[in-house]
């Protein structure tokens, strides 16, 4: 029988029997954890699962069939004996080598010695005795198999309670050649009433210790396993250098950016890195030279830093192509799928990092949504932007050197988010900066730090050389915050103060019309404004039929709507079929799975807006991406018809331009006034045309005397507003509104008694 021993260090249970004093075994109860008994737990129930037994719940006794059948084989006999226990357990476990017969034999008879001593009579001995031969066979044969095979099997037990059966068993097994090891989550008063005097057992003594948290369970430890086996089956190997991220800074960002990798606590296996996000700066005047100075500090030392402004622009066609991915079912086949793509870096140290870093980004997104081809597609950007600038924070890599990755910006969408955290994880250094106060960039990764700083800058570009070095006399400076008290949240606008915007459609009533019509945009409902975004509201309407049949009043109604700022279309169709639209030919260039390529749109020499303001076009171009999105123009994709789309968007002519250039989205907004008295219905290219104006922000309204279906022929769904307004009247003659007086005319009886018509 093998002698328990006291255990000094809880990893004595992993050293081999032959660097153990006098080769003992433990037998030990844990009370409590720490951070360092979470990792040792780990290793414990690992060995435990491959070379021993893990008891959850306790033992579960032998069933009436178990018993019956032992009673069978050997009669049910019982001698506190070790020689009778020998050949009772020869012909019971006729698998156990002689050797392990003995040690297995010797140590049941010293228990049953135990339980005498203890003053436990012959029926309860034998009791004991018969059920530790039922779970000898049933529960534990591979376990004693292994006795003398040069290890110790590990055995796990967990229950809220143990019985005085387990606890002898145990004792038992702990004298063949086993460690034991309880969990017991109460802080062990439980087993206190089995074992007053803990004789059995030792509490294990661990520093730092506290109670068991809350969930821990041998269920939840082998979860925690499992997924590090996957895990690890994911990264495809260990990298050789772990990146220690913000644990050895300062707090201060710029001392700790320019900081060389040579004198941070870089050990052999370890990169120190940084990582911060800081709102505002330390001096709105001296900005653009700071950053300009930071980034030679950085340079200094042939460190790699890559800067983007604004965006990081989204991958091309022809990158995403290149990023190879065969057919996937799991996140193990997406991860090594897509991981296949890092060939191109040819350090395997630094590949490796790339892996674990690609994984422990993506992982989260997995957890939240279990779409792969959704993840999948994060994850092809991230490559497409990783070889984009691989070169520039990279080449200097086995030198120790890390590189720097700067953005500056005022938000980042999801993707760029994600790109982020995934370079936190890889050897460079990573600074977000925002310097307007007013932007929204959130960093979802909790290893960057925050420092928020107490002066705003609009810079919106890091100056990379002396000729961007821009600044700001005081004066400047004070008459931008002067300008942003008086024009943030007050109702107060400057002039074009918004860029682009986002339009609703007014739901009115037809006598609103007229009241709403010459009104400025800020005045009406739904208008909403914050410091980066604006939403106007906007009229789109159709009038049907003459109200009270009164053809002079219908007149006047409309003459009163031709405001400066209003086209007059009086036949249809406006736009003919057969126009030819300077765009067309190269439509088929401009948009590639249904989004517009900006670029190629704006580079292209018979493109027409590039007069206009910047943010105007990109505003042009959010509302024809918005009309080939929204499937509001029936059948948009048939025969080449988005591409029809796109050219007349292209095309609109010079006064629509001029209107469009000068409108100020919190005034007066541009309005289209449309009448139709015959029987002729606007073409595609007028549907077209005034959909778009009116996602633009125009205002625009058909009147349509005869109530004739004529503007609705090209809409899958009709975007505008029928008014119903009275009697249907045919053949009218559109008048010369210069010679219309918009006021009735006046007579006696209406002097008389004030009566209006």
């Amino acid at each position: 029988m093998i002698a328990r021993g006291k255990i000094t260090d809880i990893n004595d249970f992993f050293l081999p029997p032959g660097e153990r004093s006098g080769g003992c075994t433990y037998f030990c109860r844990a009370t409590g954890c720490s951070e360092s008994f979470g990792a040792f737990i780990g290793r414990y129930l690992d060995e435990a699962q491959k070379c021993g037994v893990v008891l959850e719940g306790g033992i579960k006794n032998p069933t009436q069939g178990n018993i019956e059948y032992y009673n069978e084989m050997l009669g049910g006999q019982y001698k506190k004996d070790a020689d009778f226990i020998s050949g009772e357990l020869s012909k019971w476990m006729p698998r156990l080598e002689p050797a392990q017969n003995k040690t297995c034999s010797e140590a049941i008879y010293e228990t049953m010695c135990l339980l005498e001593a203890d003053g436990k009579n012959e029926n309860m001995q034998k009791s004991t005795y018969i059920k530790f031969m039922c779970w000898l066979y049933y529960k534990f044969e591979p376990v004693v198999r292994r006795i003398g095979s040069g290890i110790y099997p590990k055995i796990l037990y967990e229950n809220d309670s143990v019985s005085l059966h387990e606890l002898m068993l145990m004792t038992a097994l702990c004298g063949c050649g086993c460690d034991v090891l309880m969990l017991e989550y109460d802080g062990g008063q439980a087993y206190l009433k089995t074992d007053p005097a803990s004789k059995y057992s030792d509490k294990l003594e661990i520093p730092g210790i506290s109670d068991f948290p809350q969930g821990f369970s041998i269920a939840e430890l082998r979860r925690q396993n499992e997924e590090k086996e996957r895990l690890s089956r994911i990264y495809g190997g260990e990298p050789e250098k772990r990146i220690v991220c913000n644990k050895w800074g300062s707090g201060k960002p710029f001392e700790d950016v320019i900081r060389p990798a040579v004198k941070r606590q870089n050990t052999d296996g370890e990169l120190h890195t940084c990582f911060y996000l800081v709102r505002g700066t330390e001096d709105k005047i001296n900005c653009a030279r700071d950053l300009y100075d930071l980034s030679k500090a950085i340079k200094t030392n042939d460190r790699q830093l890559h800067i983007e402004n604004g965006h990081l622009p989204v991958p091309e066609n022809e990158e995403i192509a290149a990023i190879k991915r065969s057919p996937f079912r799991t996140l193990e086949q997406l991860a090594a799928e897509l991981s296949k793509n890092l060939a191109f870096v040819t350090d395997p140290g630094l590949r490796n990092i790339f892996g674990r870093s690609f994984v422990d980004t993506l992982l989260p997104v997995y957890e939240q949504d279990s779409n792969l081809n959704k993840l999948s597609a994060k994850g092809v950007y991230i490559l497409c932007w990783l070889k984009r600038i691989y070169k520039d924070l990279y080449r200097n890599y086995k030198s120790g050197n890390i590189g720097c990755f700067i953005f500056l910006g005022r938000e980042l969408t999801v993707n760029e988010d994600l790109f982020i955290r995934f370079l936190a994880g890889t050897p460079v250094d990573v600074l977000i900066l925002m310097p307007d106060l007013n932007g929204k960039i959130v960093i979802t990764d909790e290893r960057c730090i925050s420092v928020n700083l107490n002066e705003s800058s609009d810079i919106a570009e890091f100056p990379t050389d002396e000729t961007m070095r821009r600044i700001g006399t005081v004066a400047y400076h004070a008459e931008k915050e002067l300008d942003t008290m008086l024009y943030s949240n007050s109702g107060l606008y400057r002039d074009r103060q918004y860029g682009r915007a986002k339009t609703v459609l007014l739901e009115t009533i037809y006598e609103e019309i007229g009241v709403l019509w010459d009104t400025e945009l800020k005045y009406r409902a739904g208008f909403s404004s914050d410091s980066g975004s604006i939403t106007i509201p906007t009229i789109f309407a159709k009038v049907s039929g003459v109200k009270n049949g009164d053809t002079e009043d219908y007149w006047r109604r409309i003459k009163k709507l031709l405001t400066p700022d209003t086209v007059l279309i009086k036949s249809a169709p406006y736009i003919v079929p057969e126009q030819q639209f300077p765009v067309m030919s190269g439509a088929v260039r401009f948009v590639k799975n249904g989004k517009l390529r900006r670029d190629e749109i704006k580079s292209d020499k018979e493109y027409q807006y590039g007069f206009l303001r910047e943010e105007m076009q990109e505003h042009i171009l959010d509302k024809i991406q918005l009309l080939l999105d929204s499937g509001v123009i029936k059948d948009a994709t048939l025969n080449g018809r988005e591409y029809r789309i796109l050219s007349v968007c292209l095309s609109l002519n010079k006064p629509l331009v001029r209107m469009i250039q000068n409108f100020d989205f919190t005034k007066k907004n541009p309005k289209i006034v449309y009448i139709i008295t015959g029987e002729t219905a606007i073409s595609l290219e007028d549907t077209i045309t005034l959909t778009l104006l009116s996602y633009i922000g125009f205002d625009v309204i058909f009147f349509v005397p005869t109530g004739y279906m004529c503007c609705e022929k090209y809409y899958a769904t009709v975007p505008f507003i029928e008014h119903q307004t009275g009697e249907y009247k045919y053949d009218l003659k559109i008048p010369d509104f210069d010679k219309i007086n918009p006021e009735p005319k006046k007579t006696f009886w209406n002097g008389l008694f004030g009566k209006k018509q």
